[in-house]
């Protein structure tokens, strides 16, 4: 029966697995804990075997942990090892070291990965073990480049590589055979010179145009590898052939031909001025001035100038331009504005563009189309042709705005045309500027995006600024290639011949005619050696007219012209760094104010205008050096007379701006120079050289202008460039051309010092020599007191009775202005504008307590009683910086308080120390007297003034001592002073003995002077050297020395045809040489006739001709700074070629004090 048999009826191991049927023990018939694991044997439990869910966690042995599958990380009862599937990652993680991690060690992974077990750039160089890469590991298709010292000869393939180690190159394996060539077309990038071989590349290798100038070697074309005709036009490219590429003798006159190039604009980089350039004649704007920008200017391009337009004025009006075009430089006789065109064809694409700069202004690029008659049929322009007051960088023009208009040419155009329009100056400026750079016209492909680089456009025709100094030399020109009719007039000038360039084999005969060379062009180093006869030499045009054209003698010989407005300006002489040595005219306006100016003139020795005779119809040449600070330039003019003196013209040039604004540093390179040159009228007789300073730039405080070396002298009609500056004669001596110290005693004739001659304060104590003064040299009151220093007139210096009391004029020393400031205070004295009070010991006489003012009464004093009739001394030191007069006023009162103002002295100087001394006598119905300093001027305005030891005495007359009363016991020191002394009554034995010493020499004066002379024959040997005459001279302190030498050289009297000499002349000082030059002895010819007992109609006379080569050499001026002692100069001779006799050989050695 069903359970009826219990546990407790088996005996242990009673059932056996014999006893149970299949499937006999079901969960029913096990009690709870029955199965342990004795009774279950190996792999007994199955999975058939297990419930659903029976086995849990709690299931699984010590040591064993299951996977569990969850959707968050179990934050609780974690331990090491417990291993968790997240089925949101889709990752198996475990839990290790109190975190989560998926993370498996690659050292952990046994086997092999396949590809899908490696991601994509999983594998890194870092990764590949030495030589894991071999060439089984390539892919089908792919193939390593081998290395090997010999070309494989089994398993090629079509592709295979190799870098073979015995030449360095890589092959591949084609068509059945080993290959290192690389087709052109799969070349990307630039071969180098190195992978070519010498001689791969011939002819048919090159395309057209692509051997530029930068391609070719210098010299390495000559004629014999150019081919007849192999060079055509397409094969060479825009300026890919300059001057270093040609071989000697290769180009000649045939061969010239003109390029089209890429940029079709000549001049572009305006290194040739404004050649080709033009302000057009229907623009509307008033003033415009069209002129280059220098390089080192602002607003100047890095290697080329720019191209500069000024308006000199505000708005003008609506519809206000000027429109600047290229001009052709062979349009002179095409019409209309063809002469500013280049041909084109209908549909041809044409470009334009230009950097700009915009200043108060708009600027804006047009392409005009010209028809065939030369109007304009249209005109292109583009959203990007305007440039709105954008004035960009002013030291990178090519960072500046690019103006760029494209357009195909319409039907009826036959020429393209760049047009440039400024617009007017916009409202609130006082004027405007307009800066252009690179300007390009080309032609393009239709619909091009993007702008052409720029490019120069050369040079069509050759002019003397369109050949490089020195770029053409005698290797470059073909034998006779040179004739007249292919040099240009005025083409060939210094700087574009190379020195000894020019050779007789260079030039066919006849080439070279006057209208060919400009004036100066050929100097002695482009002469070859025995080029120039003496048949050739020619007598050049003249000099300078212009005498103390470099300042040397300061301002003598130029003063003011003409301003309207003079007190704005000064005028004077500058010599620190911003003039070049020895000096430079200065000309400062000293405001704001606009449209003023200010002029200088040559004078004569009267001060007035000087003028120079002309010839009618004759050229002549105006230039100047010139720099400037916040200035709007120079102008330089001349003025043209008839020989009645009338007026008849008036040519100038034009405004040259100046505004260089930095310190030249005395360097006379970084000084401008205007040059013009102009024909006379034909009724001109005389002419005025004078330069309008053309006042502040808007916007600034002040202005200077500095002019120099100034040049006018006659011209050549062809010349095209400024004649070398020299100094004219100097035929006005006044202080300014006398060195200080120049003139000593022995230099004055008797008698010639005058008092008109004598400067005030001239004469000193120690320039009297004793016993020089005496009665009838002093005039009436000349000699005061305060013209006496102590002690210096004794009874020795003073002849008998020379004093008398009619020569007295007795001064009360008192100081009537009971208060002259050097008790440190200014009591009694009304100041007006007081900007300081303080003392100054530093500045000689004139030291002592010192008033600055900005007043116009500046000082005041406090008023004494007096006496009509009374004469008082006034005295006082200013240091006057206003651009007014500083005067010196007697301020009267009635007896009622009226008050009446009367000059006393006044000056003019400006920016030093002047003693102003005057006397004044009261006139009658006055009471009282004040001293009054005071500048003309509105007060609170213009530069201060400095006063110092104002002083004002009463002065009593010598009417009241009897006569002889005065003894020289009675006479107290110091009390005689120029007043008290009668005109000449100081004569020269009334002068101490050696008085005059070498300090009290004025500057400029002559201090000694020496000849040397040896007026025998003094023959010199071929390829000898002689001194032929020497001078000593003693210099005291800083004195130059001024040499002048000559001697007279004959050779072979009596031979036959003579060349001209080269003669080598030298001036040593003290054996060192300061002078050397070349000079040639002329051939000389003169005919003797000789009565030979013939008849009175000269039959039978004898006629004998002389031929013989002879000439002076001399060293008319040489100016030298040997310093202090004594100095031997010595004028020394070489002949070079031929035994020469010379004569009258002299050296003269001036020194004067500098």
């Amino acid at each position: 029966m069903d359970a009826a048999i219990t546990s407790l009826k088996l005996a242990d191991q009673a059932v056996s697995t014999a006893k149970l049927q299949v499937a006999a023990v079901t969960a029913d018939v096990l009690a709870s804990g029955a199965v342990i694991d004795e009774k279950l044997a190996d792999g007994a439990v199955s999975a058939r075997a297990m419930a659903q869910g029976a086995v849990d966690a709690t299931k699984f042995a010590s040591g064993i942990r299951p996977v569990e599958i969850v959707t968050t990380f179990p934050q609780t009862g974690n331990v090491e090892g417990r291993i968790v599937y997240h089925k949101g990652a889709g990752k198996l993680y475990r839990y290790t070291k109190g975190a989560w991690t998926a993370a498996v060690d690659a050292g952990d992974v046994n086997g092999t990965l396949n590809s899908a077990q490696i991601a994509d750039a999983a594998i890194t160089i870092s990764k590949l073990a030495q030589g894991a890469v071999d060439a089984t590991k390539f892919a089908s298709g792919i193939k390593p480049v081998e290395v090997v010292d010999a070309f494989p000869t089994t398993g090629n393939v079509e592709g295979r590589q190799v870098f073979l180690t015995t030449d360095g190159k890589l092959y591949r394996y084609h068509n059945g055979a080993w290959t290192s060539a690389t087709a052109a077309d799969d070349i990307a990038g630039q071969i180098v010179g190195t992978q070519i071989s010498d001689g791969a590349i011939s002819t048919p290798k090159l395309g057209a145009g692509v051997v530029t100038a930068d391609k070719i070697a210098a010299n390495s074309i000559t004629a014999g590898q150019i081919a007849a005709g192999a060079i055509g036009a397409t094969q060479i490219a825009a300026g890919a052939v300059s001057t270093d590429k040609l071989a000697a003798n290769v180009v000649s006159t045939n061969k010239l031909a003109v390029g089209s190039g890429v940029n079709l604009l000549q001049n572009s980089s305006f290194t040739m001025g404004t050649d080709c350039w033009a302000n057009v004649p229907w623009g509307t704007i008033p003033n415009l001035s069209l002129a280059i920008t220098p390089l080192g200017w602002s607003w100047s391009g890095k290697t080329n100038p720019t191209l500069r337009l000024w308006q000199n004025s505000g708005p003008a009006g609506s519809n206000t331009y000027a429109d600047i075009r290229w001009l052709r430089a062979d349009g002179g006789s095409l019409a209309g504005s063809l002469k500013y065109a280049v041909p084109c064809v209908p549909g041809e694409w044409f470009e334009t563009t230009a950097y700009v700069s915009a200043h108060r202004c708009q600027v804006e690029l047009y392409i005009a189309w010209i028809g065939a008659d030369g109007t304009e049929v249209g005109y292109s322009s583009t959203g990007s042709n305007t440039n709105n007051a954008i004035a960009g960088d002013a030291n990178n023009p090519d960072l500046w705005l690019r103006l760029r208009v494209t357009g195909a040419a319409p039907a009826n155009a036959v020429a393209a045309s760049i047009l440039i329009r400024k617009r007017d100056t916009q409202a609130g400026g006082a004027d405007s500027y307009a800066f252009i750079n690179k300007p390009m016209l080309c032609r393009i492909p239709a619909g091009a995006t993007e702008a052409t680089p720029w490019s120069d456009g050369g040079i069509v025709l050759i002019t003397s600024g369109g050949i490089v100094a020195n770029a053409v030399t005698a290797g470059k020109i073909a034998a006779n290639a040179v004739t007249a009719g292919t040099i240009a007039a005025n083409a060939v000038t210094a700087g574009t011949i190379a020195a000894n360039a020019v050779t007789a084999g260079t030039i066919a005969a006849g080439a070279v005619s006057a209208a060919q060379i400009a004036a100066g062009a050929i100097t002695t180093d482009k002469l070859a050696a025995g080029s120039v006869s003496t048949q050739a030499l020619a007598v050049g045009t003249g000099g300078n007219f212009l005498s103390n054209s470099d300042l040397l003698a300061g301002m003598t010989g130029w003063a003011a012209e003409y301003s309207n407005d003079a007190s704005s300006f000064t005028i004077g002489l500058r010599t620190d760094t911003y003039a070049p040595v020895p000096g430079a005219i200065e000309i400062r306006q000293t405001n704001a104010n606009q449209g003023i100016e200010y002029g200088v003139m040559a004078t004569d020795a009267y001060g007035n205008r000087r003028e120079f005779a002309v010839k009618a119809n004759g050229w002549y040449e105006l230039s100047v050096y010139y720099f400037g600070h916040r200035c709007n330039g120079v102008q330089p003019y001349l003025g043209v007379f008839d020989a009645a003196g009338n007026l008849i013209a008036y040519p100038n040039w034009g405004i040259f701006p100046a505004y260089q604004n930095f310190d030249p540093q005395k360097s006379l390179a970084n000084y401008s120079r205007f040059w013009g040159k102009v024909q006379m009228p034909a009724n001109a007789a005389k002419a005025m050289v004078f330069f309008r300073m053309k006042g502040t730039v808007a916007g600034q405080g002040d202005s200077y202008l500095w002019l120099t070396r100034m040049y006018f002298g006659e011209a050549n009609a062809n010349q095209t460039e400024a004649s070398p500056w020299s100094d004219g004669s100097v035929t006005v001596i006044n202080g300014g051309n006398i060195a200080t110290g120049a003139v000593s005693a022995d230099k004055i004739a008797a008698n010639a010092v005058t008092v008109g001659k004598i400067a005030a304060g001239a004469v000193t104590a120690t320039a009297i020599a004793a016993g020089a003064v005496t009665a009838a040299s002093i005039a009436a009151g000349t000699i005061t007191g305060d013209k006496l220093a102590a002690n210096t007139i004794g009874a020795n210096q003073i002849a008998a009775g020379a004093i008398t009391a009619k020569s007295l004029v007795l001064t009360d020393f008192s100081n009537m202005v009971d208060n002259g400031w050097q008790g440190g205070n200014l009591d009694g004295w009304g100041i007006q504008n007081l900007q300081n009070f303080y003392p100054d010991n530093s500045s000689g006489d004139q030291a002592g307590y010192v008033v600055q003012s900005l007043g116009r009464d500046c000082c005041w004093s406090k008023s004494i009683a007096v006496t009509p009739g009374e004469t008082y001394a006034f005295d006082v030191w200013v240091y006057n910086t206003d651009a007014n007069t500083a005067n010196i006023y007697a301020a009267l009162y009635t007896g009622a308080g009226a008050i009446s103002y009367y000059p006393v002295v006044s000056t003019t100087a400006k920016n030093s120390w002047v003693r102003l001394q005057g006397r004044f006598t009261i006139p009658s119905g006055f009471a009282k007297l004040a001293m009054l300093l005071q500048v003309d001027k509105t007060a609170g305005t213009g530069g201060s003034c400095y006063w110092s030891k104002p002083v004002m005495r009463r002065a009593t007359s010598g009417e009241l001592i009897v006569d002889g009363a005065i003894t020289g016991n009675k006479i107290a020191a110091n009390a005689i002073t120029a007043a008290q002394i009668a005109t000449g009554a100081i004569t020269t034995d009334k002068l101490i003995l050696g008085g005059v010493t070498y300090d009290k020499i004025a500057s400029g004066a002559v201090t000694a002077m020496n000849a040397g002379r040896v007026a025998d024959q003094q023959v010199i040997g071929a390829g000898s050297t002689v001194n032929l005459a020497a001078v000593g001279i003693s210099v005291d302190g800083d004195s130059r020395v001024m040499i002048n030498a000559m001697t007279l050289g004959q050779y072979n009297l009596n031979g036959g045809s003579q060349n001209a000499q080269p003669i080598g002349c030298n001036i040593f000082r003290d054996g060192l040489a300061i002078f050397s030059q070349t000079y040639y002895l002329g051939v000389v010819q003169t005919i003797v006739q000789t009565s030979g007992g013939g008849s009175s109609n000269g039959t039978g006379i004898t006629t004998t001709q002389y031929t013989y080569t002879a000439g002076l050499v001399g060293v008319p001026a040489l100016y030298d700074a040997p310093g202090p002692g004594y100095h031997v100069y010595t004028l020394q001779i070489y002949c070079p070629n031929n035994n020469i006799g010379w004569r009258e050989s002299n050296i003269v050695a001036t020194a004067f004090k500098r």
